[in-house]
């Protein structure tokens, strides 16, 4: 490995020779061949491979910092905030990863010495473990002390395996020690973490991959989930319920807004729940083709949501904030409205269908009993809205309406940010 300066950009880069006249190790150039194509802050950049008669010649970014070891091992102690920080910064590396087309990446060696500390950002290095799609075959060469289960035995490797060694990672660094395994005396829970952030880790730590969590993206929502309960001043309310006066009036784009402002403006912080039978967000996947969909979740640019997949398969929730979607079932609505200890904030949805307006009042008068209400109006008509509001006797807030739900427009930041102020935060 050589340390080189670019004559015009004159910053580093690393070149790994491999030389030609011994038994190349596979994994060298699959390495290069799998990171050439991937962008992430996380991860090195390959510039370029090169041969001649001798070596082949890996150009790649120069990573400056200390290893996660390195770093647990000078600091001793660190609080609960570090290690979620780090561990919500591997998080989005893996979840990169899974989410690759036309098949995933799985990492499969994760341990503290490939986790670079650079400048705040976590790098992850070494990719020769890492493999396209499910792996099965025995592995050889792993690092046996942060090695899921599944490694000795044959079976399938995919998220989970992930899952399982971060949690490994995370045991190490807080314990100081390697996890021991469920067989074995698990170590008094350190004043440094929580009994939420315990909970997590046994949860990631299962021998049985079934009882893991199925998806980076779980994961990732409980460890923010945590982060943003422990922090001070204004919080998220739990729920945002929506619904709409009548079919088509704007009800899921209305929500898919929503969540996209609040998720640009703190990254993960809600996801849209689809509570209605519409398949309203089945139908915008085929039209926005650049929707990506992973373990029922469905992400595109800021949007998180969760489609409406009926009681035979449920998809685990853990976000700090839901919004979800109960299109026009109002019934199911007020019973959910029951559970919630206090009231809970309801966006109504109208449009300009005067003769709607006589329905939607006498049953705004049904939700007020139950929830804080917001009545929006998909238009900016300032005529209707303020015929509207002469009509319901109320305040009414004009939306920004457009044929692309997933589009934050200048209008639409305003509108959110203005609406802000009338409940979505404490």
């Amino acid at each position: 490995m050589y340390l080189a300066e670019h004559n015009k950009l004159k910053d580093y880069r690393a070149i790994k020779c491999i030389s030609k006249t011994r038994s190349t190790p596979p994994s060298l150039l699959q390495e290069a061949d799998l990171l050439k194509n991937l962008r992430h802050p996380g991860i090195p950049i390959i510039y370029d491979v090169e041969e001649d008669n001798e070596y082949y010649y890996i150009v790649e970014e120069y990573v400056q910092g200390l290893s996660l070891l390195r770093y647990f091992e000078e600091e001793q102690e660190v609080s609960q905030e570090v290690i979620l920080d780090f561990a919500i910064q591997l998080c989005d590396i893996l979840d990169y990863l899974h989410l690759q087309k036309p098949q995933p990446i799985f990492y499969l060696d994760l341990k503290p010495e490939h986790i670079i500390l650079s400048g705040g950002q976590l790098k992850l290095i070494d990719f020769g473990m890492a493999t396209i799609g499910c792996r099965k075959e025995n592995t050889v060469g792993f690092t046996c002390e942060f090695a899921a289960p599944e490694k000795y035995s044959g079976k399938d490797m995919d998220c989970r395996t992930d899952i399982y060694e971060l949690g490994s990672v995370l045991f190490y660094l807080i314990f100081h020690q390697y996890y021991p395994g469920k067989s074995k005396k698990y170590p008094p829970r350190r004043k440094v973490i929580s009994k939420k952030l315990e909970k997590i880790l046994i949860k990631m730590l299962q021998e049985n991959p079934n009882k893991r969590y199925q998806s980076i993206q779980a994961l990732r929502m409980d460890l923010l989930k945590l982060k943003h309960h422990g922090s001070e001043g204004r919080h998220l309310k739990k729920d945002i319920f929506i619904m709409g006066c009548a079919p088509r009036v704007g009800t899921t784009h209305i929500a898919i807004s929503l969540v996209s402002y609040l998720n640009k403006q703190q990254s993960d912080s809600a996801v849209y729940v689809e509570e209605n039978s519409s398949g309203l967000l089945r139908m915008l996947m085929e039209t926005f083709m650049d929707i990506k969909e992973s373990g029922g979740i469905i992400f595109f640019d800021h949007f998180v949501g969760i489609p409406q997949y009926g009681e035979s398969f449920q998809v685990e929730v853990n976000a700090p904030l839901q919004v979800k979607d109960y299109g026009t079932q109002r019934l199911r609505l007020c019973m959910s409205a029951k559970d919630e200890a206090e009231r809970e904030l309801l966006i109504y949805v109208m449009d300009g269908s005067c003769w709607l307006w006589s329905k939607a009042a006498e049953e705004l008068k049904e939700l007020e009993e139950m929830f804080e209400v917001k009545v929006v109006l998909n238009s900016e008509d300032a005529v209707l809205k303020k015929r509207l509001e002469n009509y319901l006797k109320k305040d009414v807030l004009s939306f920004n309406r457009q044929s692309n739900p997933f589009y934050l427009s200048k209008q639409r930041v305003q509108f959110w940010e203005s609406f802000k102020k009338g409940g979505i935060v404490n």
